[in-house]
């Protein structure tokens, strides 16, 4: 990190959060799990993600400073342990009212993609964009799911520039078991879903090793105990990676 960041991060905690902001952390569940350190380290970085992205309110929607707090802790959740970023890579977040219809676009592949109804997406090196009544559900109502949560994960796959399913690793965990782990857990879903058995994993999970990694990482937060029966294998490499939570 330059000196010139962590400067401007330094004043950024000098400040007093506003009592929206603070009200804000206080309502999302997953950090009354933490312990004081690993709180304190995620309600930090929170504060100084969310003065460093440009927010943005879509149709209709004024963002305050209690929808940052909410977005902002939830993000900097899956980098409580890690040292590496505070996802320099997202430019600016674009919350919706809930669900909206993302426009067919033309990829550089020349493939045209459909307009679709969502609840969240992640560019590299651009926006993350999220339905904010659902990940205010999320934030304080154990649905099993985590739109925040997810769209992050991606952002921590993209920092290399691809979506693979391998984000960045800590010297902890070698490149190889990720793979194996990954490949294997990854194949055994399509498996499950061929053979017409209930998955063990949403079966959006199945689409890519991208979407895999960030459906894998929404299920370790909001099902950890369910992960850690059906698939331990994914849930120790998950609880080796992300550290807190599971």
């Amino acid at each position: 990190m330059g000196l010139l960041r962590r400067l401007r991060r330094k004043r950024i905690l000098t400040k007093e959060p506003s009592p929206e902001f603070a009200l804000g952390l206080s309502a999302v569940r997953h950090l009354r799990t933490l312990n004081p350190d690993h709180r304190e380290r995620v309600e930090k970085d929170a504060r100084v993600f969310a003065a460093e992205k440009h927010w943005e309110g879509c149709g209709g929607l004024k963002v305050s400073d209690g929808m940052k707090a909410v977005v902002s802790a939830l993000a900097c959740l899956l980098v409580a342990d890690n040292q590496q970023t505070l996802f320099e890579n997202t430019s600016s977040v674009l919350l919706y009212p809930s669900g909206y219809i993302a426009p067919s676009q033309t990829l550089a592949s020349g493939v045209v993609t459909q307009s679709s109804a969502r609840l969240g997406e992640a560019h590299v090196n651009g926006p993350v964009v999220l339905s904010w009544s659902d990940t205010l559900r999320h934030a304080t109502q154990l649905t099993g799911r985590n739109v925040v949560l997810h769209e992050f994960a991606h952002k921590l796959d993209m920092l290399d520039g691809m979506v693979n399913g391998t984000p960045a690793l800590p010297d902890t965990i070698p490149l190889d078991r990720w793979v194996d782990t990954m490949t294997d857990e990854y194949e055994s879903l399509r498996g499950e879903l061929v053979a017409g058995a209930i998955p063990t994993l949403n079966p959006y999970a199945a689409t890519n090793p991208g979407e895999f990694f960030a459906v894998a990482t929404e299920h370790y937060f909001e099902r950890p105990f369910e992960l850690r029966s059906s698939r331990p294998a994914l849930y120790d490499l998950l609880k080796d990676y992300y550290v807190v939570g599971g």
